[in-house]
């Protein structure tokens, strides 16, 4: 198993930790660095708080911060999972991701993004 493979795992393993131990107020300071430094809602704009919502079973408020933050826990989920056993069983459970579904998931994801960034500004929703 590859020394990055090793790396990912506590990356994960530290962001799903922060995840699971920081509860976040609705009142408190923004952690977005674009709507504290410019005053701009970015296409990110709640997925911290959306994430960590989600890793504590809010689902509600998680889609209310942002509707994509849910998604990339599911999805951040799987990746330790996968890499976490695959450290444990000596092989690599993680697809290939150089395939064309795998390149073109992410790009969709990217496309969401901007796409319901657009849509919460037009709306005025963003946090």
């Amino acid at each position: 198993m590859s020394k990055g493979r090793a790396i990912a795992f506590v990356v994960l393993t530290a962001l799903l930790t922060a995840a699971a131990a920081w509860r976040p107020r609705a009142d408190g300071p923004s952690p977005c660095m674009s709507k504290n430094l410019l005053g701009l809602s970015c296409p990110g704009c709640g997925m911290t708080r959306s994430v960590t919502a989600a890793a504590h079973g809010d689902i509600v408020a998680a889609l209310r911060w942002h509707a994509l933050g849910p998604v990339l826990l599911v999805a951040t989920l799987a990746a330790w999972v996968l890499i976490g056993a695959g450290l444990v069983a000596g092989k690599d459970y993680l697809p290939d991701l150089n395939r064309p579904v795998w390149t073109w998931s992410v790009v969709g994801f990217f496309v969401a993004l901007v796409v319901y960034w657009l849509i919460r500004l037009g709306t005025g929703t963003t946090p």
